[in-house]
């Protein structure tokens, strides 16, 4: 690693998603506020996932219409779950273990 890329730590912006020409590292708070930021961005992509209804009630989603790279962690973390086998639906998961594993509530245990 230069110098220069020496320089370039501490200094992520949030904005624009890239490296800030700033003079100072950033705070903790200010770290914090980032991360906060691209969690929310994350959440927010992630909520447009479709949930399918099934016998009339929110049931499954179905992993595929997951984008990567969440998809290969919310396989991960349905490890040992039960899920549902709905005929033509490819590999689905339960909703509410969708809704665990948004909140940080799944994996359980």
């Amino acid at each position: 690693m230069t110098d220069e890329d020496q320089s370039d730590i501490g200094k992520f912006s949030p904005v624009g998603h890239t490296l800030a020409d700033t003079t100072r590292p950033l705070s903790r708070p200010e770290v914090k506020a980032a991360y906060d930021a691209y969690r929310m961005a994350d959440l927010a992509a992630l909520r447009k996932v479709p949930v399918h209804v099934h016998n009339g009630r929110r049931y499954y989603v179905r992993l595929s219409e997951i984008p990567a790279p969440w998809q290969d962690a919310f396989r991960a973390a349905l490890r040992g779950s039960c899920c549902p086998a709905i005929d033509g639906e490819g590999e689905c998961a339960f909703e509410w273990d969708w809704s665990d594993w948004l909140h940080g509530r799944l994996p359980h245990g």
